[in-house]
């Protein structure tokens, strides 16, 4: 039983699909990629019972038949083979093995059964919602800073996919930190639903940038307990966590309650920042100080290290106040607006302040400040 394919072809293919694969697991198989090869179409699977990754090409095969490689070998030895044809001749018996064969090299490895290799969950192929990959791509790079990084609240360490009422949002909070990223979508379905932040960078990092008229269209199935992603040649099916996602709409402060308005380009505010943080010690987390009055925004900290004292000028709309922000907190969402200008809208030195763009709604950011005393 053998077949035939391109060394650079394999290797891109198990690059893929060992995103997925576990690097540890009770089930030996599960660190391994599947090879299975029916009616002359090898596909690949990487799968950890979180994540599966699927992605198929056509071959030269003699044959249907499966078998499974441990997921690093067979990575790094396909990653030191020549730009060659590679043939793989797979032996199945009490001792399984493979064969595999490019140019002068020839490497027998030991294969397991595919039997032994669990089912990626099937799923119901029908509606699905579609949005553009690049789309896809960009909500969740603008919003994956305010996921969570621990398991206190597991669901926050996902981001809740919003479908509904003409629009698709994508929504992460920490506790902190609040993004929500919008896009006016034509569609009558409505799901709410939280993927785990890998899983989504798993699918996101596949997705090619391209020209906007040869964009992959993303079908998303989605079940009660799972996800699956359909685009280009992969299929990619993702667990959901459980549990209820946040209210995040009770924590944005509405219009009538912003007392302070202010406009500033948003590359200078950041590199102000990045001048204050270099001065803060992470062990005493001394928050960046901000005094806005008429004339802008004067930016200072004192830590252990020393202090520092900046000005950056601003459009001002209401009294002046004094807040202080966690400087990496604000870094983060500002350069996730990717817009050359921002508002930033306050309440008081205690309430969280909103970040939205110059024009329309694509976007809105919350950042908790920090007590000065």
């Amino acid at each position: 039983m053998k077949f035939s394919i391109e060394q650079k072809t394999l290797s891109e293919m198990l690059n893929h699909v060992s995103r997925a694969v576990a690097d540890k697991s009770a089930i030996a198989a599960l660190e391994g990629i599947k090879f299975d090869i029916k009616e002359k179409t090898l596909t690949l699977t990487g799968y950890d019972l979180e994540i599966g990754i699927k992605t198929s090409v056509p071959v030269e095969a003699d044959s249907d038949f499966a078998f499974v490689l441990n997921s690093k070998l067979v990575c790094q030895m396909a990653a030191k083979l020549p730009d060659c044809t590679v043939t793989f001749e797979y032996t199945q018996g009490e001792n399984s093995s493979v064969i595999i064969k490019g140019a002068k090299i020839k490497t027998t490895i030991g294969a397991i059964s595919a039997d032994e290799y669990p089912n990626v969950p099937e799923y119901e192929r029908e509606e699905p919602f579609e949005v553009s990959g690049a789309t896809l791509k960009n909500m969740v790079n603008m919003t994956r800073f305010a996921v969570a990084t621990n398991d206190a609240k597991p669901i926050l360490t996902g981001e809740l996919l919003e479908i509904g009422d003409g629009s698709f949002n994508i929504a992460a909070l920490d506790g902190y930190r609040l993004a929500v990223r919008t896009e006016p979508v034509k569609t009558d379905k409505k799901h709410n639903f939280v993927v785990k932040l890998k899983s989504l960078s798993d699918i996101v990092s596949l997705i090619k940038d391209k020209k906007s008229d040869e964009e992959d269209t993303i079908k998303i199935y989605i079940s009660k307990k799972s996800a699956a992603f359909e685009f280009d040649n992969f299929t990619i099916h993702t667990r959901l966590l459980e549990g209820e996602f946040h209210n995040y709409r009770r924590a944005i402060p509405t219009d009538d309650r912003v007392k302070t308005t202010v406009r500033v380009k948003t590359s200078e505010l950041i590199r102000s920042l990045e001048r204050c943080a270099l001065l803060i010690d992470e062990k005493v987390k001394s928050p960046v100080k901000f005094l806005i009055n008429g004339d802008g925004i004067a930016l200072s900290c004192k830590s252990p290290r020393g202090e520092i004292a900046d000005d950056i000028g601003a459009e001002i709309e209401g009294p002046g106040l004094e807040i202080g922000f966690n400087a990496h907190y604000l870094i983060s969402a500002l350069k996730s607006s990717e817009t050359d200008e921002v508002y930033l809208k306050l309440i008081d030195g205690l309430s969280p302040m909103k970040i939205i763009p110059i024009e329309g709604d694509s976007f809105l950011f919350l950042v908790l400040p920090i007590r000065l005393y």
